[in-house]
């Protein structure tokens, strides 16, 4: 009884001479309630309505800096507002919406999202998980940072790498970029833009931050698309230099092409092989398996006879082969162009070096409606002229007595061994028929001499 006195009286004093009320300690200077409490929790309060005040922006007050509570603050549903004592947040201030960074004192309300933030340090309007890989919410450029925030420049959250999906509201370019190293926590991160869609759909990856197509890559070098990797390497597109490649990493890949109606499996069309040495089951293929060179097949069925167009390894020709399926005697050569240019056409050619010098050389018969031949000498009208060396019929016949042949007309073993030119033969019989004509002008001219001689001895009888 003595204590309760002791103590009513100390409170009392303490009221009377402050009207502070202290609990704790006994100079409540701080505020008209100061709880000091080093040793647990400081007030519980377990009533329904909890603590609240029927005043306007009156309330649990600290610094200018701290916290305030300004308002109704009770679970009865007429409570006005919660706030800093600078306004600077709010809950269920307007239909329930919640704000954190609105004014106050100016009358603002949240009226756009049952969230909303006001205020950015640099362009973050928030962090969660700062002491961790977290995440940014940043609203220059409206975007998320993952483990990265922007403040001075972009930057790492922790040690590791960053990444940020965003929105450029100027140009409506939407893009995920992501750094190419790990960053150390509080460090400058260098992004790339690695994903971009522009407003019109496009689709730019790699680094292409303004695609003109529905889908492009940046204007680099090397593999594109990667089909399929496996145990045999990859299969896929790229660009090397002007080329559009189809490449696998195996060095035996075969690419084929093809229709699949989704009941009968794959059909082929169209095939590269580059294993070789396969005769193929389709209408149309490329190979390596003649000579080690490339070529074309077509009717490449083991039941009919395979066509071949390729290129010789052995003369670096192009020839035409064939041959029936399942002979013993392989595929023969029919037709080649040579490296020079001169054409060969045979039944089987083998030597040739008997084409040499010649733009065309044929094994075999040929037909035609009309052959023209349009000669680079001159044609034989040079037997006309004055001065012509007409050899006489004595000379002639002991030239023929000599070497059984024609003047300047090549003789039977020359022909057989070098055939002969038909401009040039053509030219040399023009010429003997021109000389065969001379030669009978003058016979005629004797005939008509003498006829006329043997008339005027008639005569004299």
């Amino acid at each position: 009884m003595k204590k309760f006195l002791i103590l009513s009286t100390i409170f009392s004093s303490s009221w009377a001479m402050s009207q502070n009320v202290g609990i704790g300690t006994t100079t409540p200077i701080n505020g008209r309630l100061e709880v000091i409490n080093t040793g647990g929790r400081g007030i519980k309060v377990s009533s329904q309505d909890g603590i609240w005040s029927d005043g306007t922006f009156t309330g649990v007050y600290g610094t200018s800096l701290g916290l305030g509570v300004a308002g109704r603050f009770s679970n009865t549903g007429n409570g006005v507002a919660l706030a800093t004592e600078l306004g600077s947040v709010k809950l269920n201030a307007n239909g329930g919406n919640t704000g954190i960074g609105i004014s106050l004192t100016l009358g603002d309300n949240p009226i756009l999202g049952k969230l909303v933030v006001r205020g950015t340090v640099g362009a973050v309007s928030a962090i969660f998980g700062d002491q961790t890989t977290g995440v940014a919410i940043e609203n220059n450029y409206p975007g998320i940072g993952f483990n990265s925030y922007y403040s001075s420049g972009r930057k790492a959250i922790a040690t590791g790498f960053g990444s940020l999906v965003g929105q450029d509201p100027l140009t409506g370019r939407f893009y995920i970029s992501t750094s190419t190293s790990s960053i150390a926590a509080g460090a400058a991160m260098t992004i790339n833009d690695r994903f971009v869609i522009a407003p019109d759909g496009s689709i730019g990856v790699e680094g292409n931050t303004n695609p003109q197509e529905p889908l492009s890559f940046a204007a680099i070098l090397g593999k594109k698309i990667s089909m399929y990797r496996g145990t045999t390497g990859d299969a896929g597109f790229g660009v090397w230099g002007n080329e559009l490649r189809i490449h696998s990493d195996y060095s035996g890949a075969i690419t084929t092409v093809g229709y699949d109606d989704r009941t009968n499996g794959f059909t082929e069309t169209f095939r590269v092989n580059t294993s070789g040495g396969t005769v193929l089951s389709n209408p149309v293929s490329l190979a390596t398996n003649v000579e080690n060179a490339a070529y074309f097949k077509t009717n490449t069925h083991y039941t009919g006879a395979i066509k071949t167009i390729g290129t010789s390894g052995a003369t670096a020709r192009l020839g035409l082969f064939a041959f029936a399926a399942g002979t013993a005697g392989g595929l023969k050569e029919y037709m080649s162009i040579s490296d020079g240019g001169n054409v060969y056409i045979g039944t089987d050619i083998t030597d040739f070096t008997k084409g040499n010098g010649y733009r065309l050389r044929v094994q075999g018969k040929i037909i035609a409606e009309e052959v023209r031949v349009q000669l680079l000498s001159t044609w034989p009208d040079y037997v006309f002229n004055d001065d012509y060396n007409l050899k006489s019929l004595n000379d002639v016949e002991a030239y023929i007595t000599a070497n059984s042949h024609l003047p300047n007309v090549p003789a039977a073993a020359e022909v057989e061994k070098g055939g002969i030119a038909l401009g040039e033969m053509q030219s040399k019989m023009m010429e003997k028929i021109e000389e065969l004509t001379l030669y009978i002008i003058q016979q005629n001219k004797k005939i008509e001499a003498l006829t006329t001689r043997m008339a005027a001895m008639e005569n004299k009888k």
